[in-house]
């Protein structure tokens, strides 16, 4: 395959002037949307675009410390269920991150 891989995000702002912003992965007219961050968490999902841009494209691996990736809200002001929702995110993105890890070296993907 010699079609080049796009990596980004797409924003969709919601009825009640919420956002939230869908991580892609195109290829060839195929795309996948792996996550989804609410408005806030922007920051959370360009991290993410870094990490799959130095998985498929062999770009710098991202810096987590790095303060453009921090989050712009303090945790303390999080309800349990928010702070729930992104744990779990973020065990979801890890996971993927090793399948995919995987399916590369495998030659499945």
């Amino acid at each position: 395959m010699s079609e080049p891989i796009t990596i980004g995000i797409k924003t969709m702002k919601l009825s009640d002037n919420r956002e939230e912003h869908f991580v892609f992965v195109n290829r060839g007219g195929r795309e996948i949307t792996p996550h989804r961050y609410s408005g806030p968490f922007l920051n959370r999902a360009e991290y993410e675009v870094a990490e799959w841009k130095h998985v498929l494209l062999g770009w710098p691996k991202p810096d987590l410390m790095d303060p453009k990736y921090a989050d712009p809200i303090e945790i303390g002001k999080m309800t349990p269920q928010e702070i729930q929702k992104q744990e779990a995110l973020v065990s979801e993105m890890a996971a993927l991150e090793e399948q995919f890890k995987k399916e590369l070296v495998s030659g499945e993907a």
